[in-house]
């Protein structure tokens, strides 16, 4: 009775080994083959542009934007270029939370290694569940759970062969709608301070603490917003950026306020700047970043000559 009892236990624990076993094979497989073969929105990748700074092909990055789409909105790598010189890209995406800020700042500088990581701010205020940092961690590591929608693409497809998907815009998006903000008083003084969230806390710790092991220097930003920014939201992360020993742009207010325009600068009543609001922001801040970190300019160098390219075409196509 003994060993049959033995036999019966160890014949469950065989199965459940066998179960396991299968199940991540097949977890394997249907990863590799989920994981799109380029950094493009057609092969299925999630927050192409985001993902895409990793594609640059053509020297190194010295500034990397990070963000939701107050980021994406605002910075243009391009702008920036021809003011200034650098080369940058942004990764942002919309309603991006800062597991995922994490996440993507990883990946890129495995394979880049900018001098300055910029930090757009309002994804500090922006709150996630609890779960969100298992799920990212599950994502992160099984690439099947952030990419399950392909499986249409390679039913129908051949597996997607590898492609040059260097995006000329890297990471910017621009838009000319111009809808006006009536909230111009939006910074009015009070010492009150927006408390950030201790979990996004712990999580921008990880992102400074990892730009600076990686010998970037992390730069916390506010671009312009009448309806995601304030006084109170400032001073907020004005205290959590010293507290970090973190630098702290605010182009908001003080000295370094951008001149936006509220009647013609935003494209949904000040929520996001449109491409003339991003085209000042964006040679305000080459100027401020060249000048304070000693960013080099490339504009000579011929080994970003795509970058010359690209900026004829940008101000071809997006109107300058």
């Amino acid at each position: 009775m003994r060993n049959q009892k033995l036999r019966a236990r160890l014949g469950v624990a065989l199965t459940a080994l066998a179960v396991f076993l299968v199940t991540a094979g097949l977890l394997a497989v249907t990863s590799w083959a989920s994981l799109p073969k380029a950094d493009a929105h057609e092969e299925g990748t999630v927050d192409a542009t985001a993902h895409d700074a990793t594609g640059e092909k053509n020297g190194g990055l010295d500034v990397l934007f990070i963000g939701d789409s107050e980021a994406y909105s605002a910075f243009s790598p391009l702008e920036m270029w021809g003011e200034s010189g650098f080369a940058s890209r942004v990764i942002a995406s919309h309603g991006q939370r800062l597991p995922y800020s994490y996440t993507l700042l990883r990946e890129v500088l495995t394979t880049s290694s900018p001098r300055v990581v910029v930090i757009e701010t309002n994804s500090v205020y922006s709150s996630f569940s609890t779960l969100d940092p298992s799920l990212r961690f599950l994502q992160d590591h099984v690439p099947v759970f952030e990419y399950h929608d392909r499986w249409k693409r390679i039913l129908t497809h051949d597996l997607p062969k590898s492609s040059d998907s260097r995006a000329y815009l890297r990471g910017f998006v621009p838009n000319r709608v111009a809808k006006p903000s009536r909230n111009t008083d939006y910074m009015t003084h009070t010492r009150k301070a927006s408390v950030v969230p201790r979990e996004n806390q712990e999580y921008l710790r990880l992102m400074v603490g990892y730009c600076r092991a990686h010998g970037a220097t992390p730069v916390l930003v506010s671009t312009p917003s009448t309806v995601n920014w304030s006084t109170p939201r400032h001073n907020g992360i004005a205290r959590l950026a010293h507290g970090m020993h973190v630098g702290y742009i605010d182009l908001n207010r003080g000295r370094h306020k951008v001149d936006i325009d509220w009647r013609t600068d935003t494209r949904d009543r000040g929520d996001h700047l449109n491409l003339s609001g991003a085209t000042k922001v964006s040679r305000e801040l080459a100027l401020l970043l060249s000048r304070r970190y000693r960013l080099p300019d490339h504009r000579d160098d011929p080994t970003y000559a795509t970058w010359e390219e690209d900026l004829d075409l940008y101000r071809t196509t997006v109107g300058k």
